[in-house]
């Protein structure tokens, strides 16, 4: 900063001479400091300009920063979700500040060090004064950012926790837990209650959210068992939770579940028909469905007839069991404890209040807590049948119960299935309005039950539908023709193993006749058509088989020979004894001529010098290099014989060493291997190896300092 000059008072020089400085007289204040005044307000002016110009710097350069500390990247305000509020400390998270806080400390931060860089008072104030007034927007800004994103998270928080509870109901839906799925529900509820309440929502509002938050849950719970092909489960949950739907609603879930059922119905029949061999072509069971007689059948089942459909209750479920209970007690015995029922042809017969089947008795009464041979008192009598009745109650809806008490379980789940008719113990079909006997029909039996029966709301109903599907038989038709695409798979895996097994047994059994082969094929399993194209493949089999057994026996005639002019094999004993079965007679007879012949050499004394020769050359008898030198030998002999040449056995012996020599120098030198080759063989071989590399036209000689032959030759 400029220094502000000082006042110098007026001197006037004279001439020659300095004159003393006297004071003026009279008033001197104004003409005496008139022009200091102008000069301390100048510089005053000038003061004040420099403090403004340094101030405002500081400014901007503050404000340059706080930009970037607020907007910049990674800045206060670009903060978003979690990592712009407060958290708390909490295991694995360490607490933090939101950026509310942190816009806290950061600005007044940046707010002293710019008044640090004042340069005097006056700047310092004004700074102050200019960055505490302008503090308040900053914060404002981050408090805002901070509670939108706040907001975002809770909502996020709050999405996620209803997401959790709904996956909870369908898996308590789908296991049949429905004390769990209502505490799954109430989660809902109250994670909804919270929600609103931080963010001020009326009561109604918050209301309304969760019930459409748990009927949304409900409704997909659902869905996601019928997309499962879970319908029973998907029935008991409309049972239970069905007032938590809107119309709407439950009328798509009806429309989603209505021809699932249908076609459990069609696959039910279709797989009956499949059992029947009657239905299969030319009445084998491998074979696929016949789609003409299944056409008829069809036509025959359901043209101009219907299916029932089950609609569970729209708007909740049966009030309680009780009322259920009791319908199913005047049904069977009008409260009777000692009411028995007529003696069946098996012996079996009803008792009770409940009538229950005397053959169920002990078992039903071990899983009711009792001993199997617990007296049938009406206390034991409660007991046994609540337990009963409460497992079939969860699993198949009140419906599916009185089904089940009456016709059996396998029955409760055809008629939660939605299939055509009933079935007996025996496996046999019957409809389910036929009469039983003197007693009423299964559906008799259960309309008669649910009309005494109280509902929290529309009880449940059976809808009698024509179904276009059934009448055109196009679904039918389209699960057989998808069925016979099933079954034709199955028999081409199925014979490709039979196959492989019928290749072992003919290869084992070696027939050759075509009823051999056909009884073989039998045996393994086929039949039908599967079995004339079994056979015809295992006569073109044996024809292979029998190839391959030539084949095999030309090898063994191969081996024979080696054995022969080995000298492993010297008589006909020996002979048959190792080959017989192996080769045929013609072969035998072949060797035998062939043993015969070579015999005018092959003496004790003289294989006895052969064979030394083998073993002392460290040559296997029967090996490749054995009858090469046999067949020299056998050579030479013969070449004897026709010149009338007598040979002994130490002409044998040397024969023999001079073949030995002869595969053990062609071991040692291969051929053209290598520029320069050293072996160790022994110097007295010296004639025959000269003999053996001139045939191969290759040069040797001795090397005395190593030992060893070597043969020096070009690529």
């Amino acid at each position: 900063m400029a220094q502000i000059p000082t006042w110098q008072p007026n001197v006037t020089k004279q001439a020659g001479s300095l004159q003393p400085i006297t004071a003026p007289s009279g008033d001197v204040t104004a003409p005496a400091y008139a022009g200091l005044d102008k000069v301390i307000s100048a510089a005053k002016t000038y003061q004040d300009n420099q403090d403004k110009m340094n101030v405002s710097n500081i400014y901007s350069n503050f404000n340059d920063k706080l930009n970037n500390a607020f907007y910049g990247q990674d800045g206060l305000l670009t903060q978003e979700g979690k990592n712009a509020i407060d958290l708390p400390e909490a295991p694995g998270q360490e607490s933090q500040d939101g950026v509310a806080k942190r816009a806290f400390v950061t600005y007044n931060l940046a707010m002293n060090d710019a008044i640090a860089g004042a340069q005097n008072n006056a700047q310092k104030a004004m700074l102050q004064q200019t960055l505490l007034s302008s503090r308040s927007k900053w914060l404002e800004a981050a408090q805002q950012h901070q509670q939108q994103q706040q907001q975002v998270v809770d909502k996020a928080n709050y999405a996620t926790g209803i997401d959790v509870s709904t996956k909870g109901l369908s898996s308590a839906l789908a296991m049949g837990n429905y004390n769990l799925a209502v505490m799954n529900l109430n989660d809902i509820k109250h994670k909804t209650d919270i929600y609103g309440n931080a963010n001020g929502w009326y009561d109604a509002v918050t209301k309304n959210t969760a019930d459409n938050s748990m009927s949304s849950a409900v409704l997909n719970s659902i869905s996601g068992l019928i997309d499962s092909n879970n319908i029973p489960m998907a029935q008991k949950a409309l049972n239970e939770f069905g007032d938590k739907l809107s119309a709407d609603q439950r009328n798509a879930i009806d429309a989603k579940m209505k021809p699932i059922m249908q076609k459990n119905a069609v696959d039910a029949q279709v797989m009956e028909w499949d059992k029947d061999p009657n239905m299969h072509i030319n009445g084998d069971l491998n074979q696929p469905l016949d789609e003409a007689k299944i056409e008829l059948a069809a036509k025959e089942k359901y043209i101009n007839r219907t299916t029932t459909i089950v609609h569970p209750a729209a708007n909740g479920t049966v009030a309680d069991k009780e009322s259920f209970s009791n319908s199913i007690v005047t049904q069977e015995s009008g409260g009777d404890y000692n009411a028995k029922g007529a003696v069946q042809s098996d012996g079996d017969y009803a008792i009770g209040k409940y009538q229950i089947m005397k053959s169920n008795w002990s078992s039903w009464a071990q899983e009711a807590g009792l001993s199997a041979d617990a007296p049938t008192t009406p206390e034991n009598q409660d007991k046994v049948f609540k337990n009963k009745m409460n497992q079939y109650y969860e699993k198949y809806g009140p419906q599916g119960a009185a089904v089940a008490w009456y016709a059996g379980e396998a029955n409760a789940e055809r008629w939660v299935n939605g299939a055509a008719d009933a079935i007996d113990s025996r496996g046999n079909h019957y409809s389910w309005d036929a009469q039983q006997g003197g007693a009423p029909s299964v559906r008799g039996y259960v309309d008669s039950v649910m009309s005494r029966t109280s509902y929290s709301g529309t009880p449940e109903t059976t809808e009698t539908v024509s179904n276009p599907d059934y009448t055109t038989n196009d679904a039918v038709m389209a699960r057989v023709r998808q069925r016979n695409s099933e079954i034709q798979l199955q028999r081409s895996q199925r014979n490709t193993q039979l196959l492989d097994m019928f290749e072992n047994q003919i290869r084992s059994n070696n027939p050759t006749t075509l009823a051999e082969v056909e009884s073989l094929a039998k045996n393994i399993g086929f039949t039908g058509s599967d079995l004339t194209a079994a056979v015809a493949k295992g006569m073109g089999m044996v024809g292979l088989v029998r190839e391959d057994e030539n084949r095999q026996r030309a090898q063994t005639y191969d081996e024979a020979l080696g054995e022969l002019a080995s000298g492993n094999i010297t008589t006909k004993a020996d002979l048959t004894m190792k080959y017989a079965g192996r080769l045929n007679n013609a072969q035998l007879i072949q060797l035998e001529n062939s043993l015969n012949k070579e015999s005018k050499w092959a003496t004790p004394e003289n294989l006895g010098a052969y064979r030394g020769v083998l073993n002392a050359h460290g040559i296997k008898a029967g090996s490749t290099e054995a009858a090469q030198i046999y067949e020299k030998i056998t050579n030479q002999v013969k070449d004897n014989i026709n010149r009338q040449i007598p040979f002994t056995a130490d002409d044998i012996r040397t024969w023999a060493e001079e073949q030995a020599q002869k595969v053990t120098i062609y071991k040692a030198f291969p051929e053209r291997n290598t520029v320069t080759y050293q072996a160790a063989v022994p110097p007295e071989w010296k004639t025959t190896a000269y003999g053996v590399l001139n045939e191969r036209g290759e040069e040797m000689d001795y090397d005395n300092s190593t030992g060893r032959w070597f043969v020096r030759r070009s690529r």
